[in-house]
């Protein structure tokens, strides 16, 4: 199976947090497709980046919220040793909170998904 992550968090971000300027892949339309294909949400790339560092790092918060409702893992590092981190404020909340319940063993990325306890 193809990599879902196709994209690298190091250039540059957009300062939008819609899909304008991402990368197709972690466009909102791309990423439902690819979830209902079942496609491996913490997937990697050249870098070690997933999905959620790429969609975060362009602040993309469709995206973050679509990844990490399906359970993506907001505390998973790089190769460079990053977890996902964004420019734009809100998604920072987000990945902040998200890897605070899986730190603290609250919440399971797998149960975040079935509850939808991952919301906007």
């Amino acid at each position: 199976m193809e990599p879902l992550v196709t994209g690298s968090p190091s250039s540059s971000p957009s300062p939008s947090v819609t899909d304008a300027g991402a990368p197709l892949i972690v466009r909102g339309h791309v990423v439902r497709c690819l979830l209902s294909q079942r496609a491996p949400v913490d997937a990697r790339d050249d870098t070690g980046g997933t999905p959620l560092h790429v969609a975060a790092h362009h602040s993309n918060i469709l995206a973050v919220r679509l990844l990490l409702q399906a359970g993506a893992s907001a505390t998973v590092c790089n190769l460079s040793n990053q977890p996902p981190t964004s420019p734009a404020p809100v998604i920072q909340v987000l990945l902040n909170l998200a890897a605070q319940k899986e730190q603290q063993g609250n919440v399971t990325p797998e149960h975040a998904r079935r509850e939808r306890l991952v919301t906007m």
